[in-house]
């Protein structure tokens, strides 16, 4: 049987375009871009994993919007925490179709 170790936060550390991922997804990702829905359900679930996506708002007027459509850094983004105790950031990234989003992770309840 796999031996899971408990994931927890991590110091976020972003680059200068804002990118960050945990050093547990980045293991599961091992370098792909994508993984299918099934893969990345079954890691939450093997790992006891809930998560929670925010989105950075790219229509919206403001300093932050600005300086992503005009160099592509979302460093200056500040992504909302989900409601509830034990959200943290598994991911920030830049999605094809939806722009910069935050993948939080918490541990299961019970």
């Amino acid at each position: 049987m796999e031996q899971v170790t408990k994931i927890g936060p991590e110091p976020v550390e972003r680059s200068p375009e804002g990118w960050w991922v945990h050093p547990a997804f980045s293991a599961f990702l091992d370098g792909r871009e994508w993984v299918t829905t099934a893969d990345f359900h079954d890691w939450l679930n093997r790992n006891g994993l809930r998560c929670y996506t925010t989105y950075f708002d790219v229509d919206e007027d403001s300093p932050v919007a600005r300086e992503w459509s005009a160099s592509g850094s979302f460093a200056g983004w500040e992504p909302e925490r989900p409601d509830g105790e034990g959200w943290f950031i598994g991911s920030i990234h830049e999605s094809e179709d939806e722009g910069p989003l935050c993948v939080w992770f918490r541990q299961k309840e019970g």
